[in-house]
């Protein structure tokens, strides 16, 4: 997902977030997926009162979801909200939420949270409220339902036990994630 955050064509800033997604242990040896989405595949909803709007990146919200699979109750919410707004979320007891303040600063259940900060919520909360008291601001909102498993990670791979990274590196090392051709790098 990219956020522009400069209107001036001369200043024009741009940030991108990559989010990878911890398939269940099940599917860990399947055949590995990419899948790149363009601004327009995902759904966007204006939310009333004119508060913004919110664009589902992975899971769903209300009648719209996005159109990448999921393994799990999981979601990622790109949500622009206009200054002086209020747009609440309603949680599940139990799943794990957390929100980036991506732009702007913002009130989340009360409490003042600036650009950049990573915001992770208890797992008890009833709800999140944003509030964009001081101006329009960008959030991404993030979560779902607890794997249940066991999380290791050690750089660019996370594996449920933790014998299974040593593998998966050792496969790499034997070739088995596939190639660069170097011979069509050198042509471009």
């Amino acid at each position: 997902e990219a956020i522009h955050v400069s209107s001036s064509p001369l200043k024009w800033v741009t940030h991108v977030f990559h989010f990878f997604i911890n398939l269940p242990s099940q599917h860990k040896n399947e055949m590995p997926d990419h899948q790149s989405l363009q601004a327009f595949e995902m759904p966007q909803v204006q939310l009333g009162d004119d508060t913004g709007w919110i664009k589902v990146l992975l899971g769903r919200y209300g009648n719209f979801h996005a159109n990448l699979p999921v393994h799990q109750q999981q979601f990622i919410y790109h949500l622009q909200l206009a200054k002086g707004k209020v747009f609440t979320i309603g949680t599940h007891a139990g799943w794990q939420y957390a929100a980036l303040v991506a732009f702007g600063n913002v009130i989340i259940n009360e409490n003042k949270h600036e650009r950049g900060e990573l915001v992770v919520f208890d797992r008890s909360s009833n709800a999140i409220e944003l509030v964009a008291a001081f101006g329009n601001t960008d959030i991404l909102v993030f979560g779902g339902e607890p794997s249940g498993e066991p999380f290791v990670a050690d750089g660019p791979v996370d594996m449920n036990p933790e014998h299974e990274i040593t593998e998966a590196y050792n496969e790499y090392y034997e070739g088995k994630y596939g190639y660069i051709n170097k011979a069509l790098l050198a042509k471009k």
